[in-house]
């Protein structure tokens, strides 16, 4: 089921969360039985509130109330990337996440102040970690595009660790559903890039 211009579709759709992925594959339109190949067609979805999209050349076009967010491609995962306070940070598009975290080296780095939760974390290949709460903040993403959010600190070396032994650069943290979801965000794969409803 590959060709040119198709595109694999993948939603959450369920309690209306809004966020669409994207993903093109090589080829020409779908095969059907017997080999044939039937047109891609573009997929709109009212439901989710992502509005309409057209799909055309092998390019989804979106609607003008959105904003272009690029997005890094490496090592099998999406990253955005933006300036906190003026300094760098680089953050792992995950939709598995249900909120998006900060390490805690990043936090330090960037000077943010945090609070105590009483709260404690544990994920997989993890050992319990605090969970701090940061202040709501503001990613600059470029092109005047700025992302607020109120990310948890917790302590995510052992991640960062992996990454560095690979040779490559160090995440910041995960940016998580409660933020792709308040940007109604549709991501796109083949174009490594990420459409976010204006706020």
């Amino acid at each position: 089921m590959s060709g040119k211009g198709a595109w694999a579709w993948l939603g959450l759709m369920s309690a209306g969360i809004g966020l669409v992925l994207l993903s093109g594959c090589a080829g020409g339109g779908s095969t059907g039985a017997g080999g044939s190949k039937a047109p891609s067609k573009a997929i709109a979805s009212k439901s989710a509130g992502v509005g309409d999209f057209v799909q055309g050349e092998g390019v989804a076009r979106f609607g003008a109330d959105r904003m272009r967010v690029p997005l890094e491609l490496r090592g099998g995962a999406l990253y955005v990337r933006g300036t906190v306070n003026g300094k760098l940070v680089l953050l792992i598009v995950d939709t598995g996440a249900s909120s998006t975290v900060f390490d805690r080296g990043a936090v330090a780095r960037l000077g943010l102040p945090t609070r105590a939760t009483g709260m404690r974390s544990v994920g997989i290949g993890m050992h319990s970690v605090e969970m701090r709460q940061l202040p709501v903040i503001a990613m600059d993403v470029g092109s005047g595009v700025s992302l607020s959010m109120s990310p948890t600190q917790i302590d995510l070396s052992t991640m960062v660790s992996s990454k560095l032994s690979r040779g490559m650069e160090a995440p910041s943290g995960l940016l998580g559903l409660d933020v792709l979801r308040a940007y109604d965000a549709i991501i796109d794969t083949r174009e490594s890039a990420m459409y976010l409803k204006r706020r």
